[in-house]
């Protein structure tokens, strides 16, 4: 090998040394910290034993959290769009991929719209989304064929509801 590699070699390994003893230095400073911490983390924990001896045998204990995490909500159309494919035609079929791809378009569009209608809500100094901020997202958003229909059967929609109500 030569002087130069040799060289970077060397270097190398006192870097590596140097930050073996940093790393050393730190894990000594953490554990004189430990051991300063211990008494303290034993009487909050004796603390919270007895309180937890205190309450009744029914409330849960204050070491041991209760575990009862529900799913976070998936928002998904895909159910929605198999039931528009059969209504299309009843031999029509969506393959899983296909279902996953409309699923994603539907979802980014309709975020998109939520995010452009509550902008032009904050614009209008309302705190409530009303159905003109989200027709004007309609507008700014979609373009041709899409636009008018999207149009349509929102006031169609608005229409029923009201009459409904």
């Amino acid at each position: 090998m030569s002087k130069k590699v040799l060289k970077q070699a060397e270097q190398i390994g006192r870097q590596i040394d140097e930050k073996r003893e940093a790393v050393k230095e730190a894990a000594e400073e953490l554990e004189a910290k430990a051991r300063k911490l211990k008494p303290v983390a034993k009487r909050a924990v004796d603390r919270l034993r007895a309180r937890g001896a205190e309450a009744s045998d029914a409330a849960p204990s204050l070491l041991r959290p209760v575990v009862a995490r529900r799913r976070g909500r998936n928002e998904s159309y895909r159910l929605y769009l198999s039931r528009l494919a059969k209504d299309v035609d009843p031999a029509f079929g969506v393959t899983r991929g296909g279902l996953d791809a409309l699923d994603g378009v539907t979802c980014e569009l309709f975020g998109r719209l939520a995010d452009a209608a509550a902008v032009l809500t904050k614009v209008g100094r309302r705190v409530t989304l009303g159905e003109r901020d989200a027709e004007a997202a309609v507008r700014l958003l979609l373009r041709g064929r899409l636009r008018r229909e999207a149009e349509r059967d929102a006031r169609a929609a608005v229409a029923r509801f009201r009459a409904w109500r």
